[in-house]
């Protein structure tokens, strides 16, 4: 990945040049900060010196604290902490029992029987049963549920007429509560991967089950669940959770945790670490980040693959977008490799399709539309679009290309690919505006407004390789995740066999068809890869973060040095 240093230092001076020239008026002063003191933003009050107290760094904190409505990182480590579910990811990836204690599948992969384990409970005190597990999941069919996750239950038996209130009983009937540790799920076509679907967390039904969809609402800034930590206070700035000492396996060895949001995140992280005032932080990948923390005496740097990629989504409900023609265009119209290059600085590669690195670098014959200003506006000619009154525009049938992207704020990433992406597209003739949004703003704008031309965001890819809930038909809905509105009849075939398939090699080859559909008809624009880099207090021990399992999920058995703590002073 690491290119030479003369090539290096070349294509750098290019960046630069290119985003003084193109972005002056879209680029906010200060976005250069490395961390001096004049970029910073001083942490809360609120955070206090406290030798056996976690102190995290994220760059937002969001405000749903419930695992059915959790989309951004901040809320989804709140909920990571405060509930369990029936299973969890480990480091390596792999499905474990969490609130189960063991589980069997029918050898048609039908039916699903987890058995709890014993002396749950939640943290007002109250056991925790099947019958709360049966709550939360039949929650996420009711027809008053406005989340993005429906899409989970609704292959139990009598889910959708219990959606569409068609039912003639108040649940679900492939929802069966077989006694107080005993639940069983039954669907309606196979599914050998339904067991992913069980990692929400918990809710205590005697104090969900409200009147109304507000009422529901109401109870995120007070979450109660069953985990090993419980959420003392919020603010637009910080997060504070005690450990809960009741906790049915070992209780934390920390007595409690604070999340700070951090504005100016990537200047600011990296100042807070390096004065010993943050535990855990997530950092940007790149050699100067590596450089300031390679002889430090109290942080070290923990880098992983990070099974997540960058990308352009594209409202596919617009018919210049519809056009592939076109995607294909602006794909090779984009100097991708550039931005890989120069942005990650040897921690990022090109992705051209959804799946992880590895993965693609097995997969032969892939596109990989390197950067070609010219066949860009070959193809876009194809399709139609010239500049036919040369005002440097392109049009079709009298309509200029003209589009905004959505982005967010208090980010490098956001700032450099919008201003990348400007400047490419000028070339072409195309117009991109941009405006920049407060993250869950945008959030909100793909994802449930659906309001957009084209948006950045990131995603983690799972284990369907980010199929099901992200490019399937019934996923295109107001709170699904497939926002652009993504459909292709072949695609949705092998992604129902893949549920069926029992045969993980057969599994395999129906992926591999779908990433090279994908690699073609690019349901989005594919940017990048980078590696996931933590700057780490040496303080802090056994923390062995992976693609699959973050500071969150690990904060139970984190250990926090007791010796010279005198660093941690945020005064």
């Amino acid at each position: 990945m690491l290119k030479s240093i003369q090539k290096y230092l070349f294509a750098l001076i290019i960046l630069f040049g290119a985003l003084i020239y193109y972005t002056s008026n879209i680029i906010p002063y200060g976005l250069w900060g490395s961390g001096n003191q004049e970029n910073v933003v001083y942490l809360p009050a609120a955070v206090e010196k406290n030798e056996n107290r976690l102190i995290v760094a994220e760059k937002n904190i969001g405000d749903r604290y419930n695992p059915l409505l959790a989309t951004t990182s901040g809320e989804e480590r709140v909920c990571e902490l405060v509930f369990d579910g029936l299973v969890e990811l480990n480091v390596q990836g792999e499905l474990i029992p969490e609130l189960a204690a063991f589980w069997e599948v029918s050898d048609d992969a039908k039916v699903y029987t987890f058995h709890l384990k014993e002396g749950i409970y939640f943290h007002d005190g109250t056991p925790l049963t099947t019958e709360d597990v049966a709550f939360t999941y039949t929650f996420l069919a009711s027809p008053y549920y406005q989340g993005p996750f429906s899409d989970k239950v609704m292959d139990l038996e009598g889910a959708r007429a219990f959606n569409q209130r068609k039912s003639e009983t108040d649940g679900i009937a492939g929802i069966r509560v077989l006694d107080e540790r005993t639940i069983q799920f039954v669907l309606t076509e196979p599914n050998v991967l339904k067991l992913y679907d069980f990692q929400f967390g918990i809710l205590p039904k005697h104090i969900y089950q409200v009147d109304s969809w507000g009422d529901f609402l109401a109870l995120n800034d007070k979450p109660i669940g069953s985990g090993a930590f419980r959420l003392i206070n919020h603010t637009n700035q910080s997060i504070q959770l005690e450990a809960n000492e009741e906790y049915y396996q070992k209780p934390a060895n920390i007595d409690g945790i604070e999340i700070v949001k951090l504005e100016n995140y990537d200047a600011n992280s990296v100042y807070y670490l390096s004065e010993g005032k943050l535990d855990i932080a997530s950092i940007n990948p790149n050699p100067q980040n590596v450089q300031r923390f390679a002889s430090s005496s109290q942080v070290k740097l923990i880098s992983h693959d990070s099974n997540s990629y960058g990308y352009i989504g594209l409202n596919l409900r617009d018919p210049k977008f519809q056009d592939v023609k076109v995607r294909q265009a602006l794909m090779h119209g984009i100097n991708r490799a550039f931005f890989a290059e120069t942005f990650y600085k040897g921690y990022g590669e090109v992705c051209n399709a959804p799946a992880p690195y590895l993965t693609a670098l097995t997969i032969n014959g892939l596109e990989e539309y390197p950067f070609d200003p010219m066949a860009a506006k070959a193809i876009l000619k194809e399709a139609g679009w010239q500049d036919l009154d040369a005002n440097g525009i392109l049009e079709k049938d009298g309509k200029e290309f003209r589009f905004t992207l959505s982005t967010y704020t208090d980010s490098n990433y956001s700032y450099n690919v919008a201003a990348l992406l400007r400047s490419n597209l000028k070339d072409l003739g195309i117009v991109m505006e941009v405006e920049f949004l407060p993250f869950n703003e945008l959030l909100d704008r793909v994802f449930f407004q659906r309001d957009f031309d084209a948006y950045t965001l990131h995603w983690v890819i799972g284990p369907e390789q980010q199929m099901l809930g992200t490019f399937d038909q019934q996923s295109d809905r107001v709170g699904g995740y497939n926002s652009v509105g993504y459909r292709n009849e072949k695609a949705e075939e092998i992604f129902q066999k893949v549920l069926r398939t029992v045969r993980e090699e057969e599994r395999e080859m129906l992926v591999e068809q779908w990433i090279r559909i994908a690699n073609q008809d690019l349901p989005y624009l594919f940017l990048s890869y980078n590696v996931e880099m933590m700057g780490v207090n040496k303080r802090v021990e056994n923390f062995h973060p992976s693609a699959f399992s973050g500071w969150a999920d690990q904060a139970k058995q984190l250990i926090l040095r007791k010796p010279g703590n005198s660093t941690l002073s945020l005064n």
